[in-house]
């Protein structure tokens, strides 16, 4: 299939200078009021950063209380198949309280965060 390549200015044929003058005009009459009348100015959303920490905040939390309580689910779980092993059982304490203190550490971060957000909110 060949491709032909027109000389700059000349049309395809079938194509009518006139009927394609027409129905751009007819065009451009239906589209131009709604950019007239429609002329509603679109601001960003306002945010503000409290809202933004609080949230993230909230969403962290979620995320470590989730996660402590899979490691502590992995830590019991060590535990029970360590087979009387004690290398596998202080293991499995460990894991346990580490995540028991992170849950901890993650609880005081979040009421510090939220002592602020109601302080600031507040004003």
């Amino acid at each position: 299939m060949k491709v032909a390549i027109l000389p700059l200015g000349t049309l395809p044929k079938g194509l009518n200078l006139k009927i394609m003058k027409k129905f751009f005009a007819f065009l451009s009459i239906l589209l131009l009021p709604s950019l007239v009348f429609g002329q509603t100015i679109r601001t960003l959303p306002t945010f503000n950063i409290e809202v933004v920490i609080y949230r993230l905040a909230n969403i962290l939390f979620y995320l470590l209380v989730l996660l402590s309580v899979i490691f502590v689910i992995i830590g019991g779980i060590t535990i029970a198949t360590s087979s009387g092993d004690p290398n596998r059982v202080e293991l499995g304490k460990r894991i346990i309280v580490f995540a028991l203190v992170g849950l901890i550490i993650g609880a005081v971060s979040f009421g510090i965060v939220n002592l602020f957000y109601g302080y600031i909110a507040a004003r």
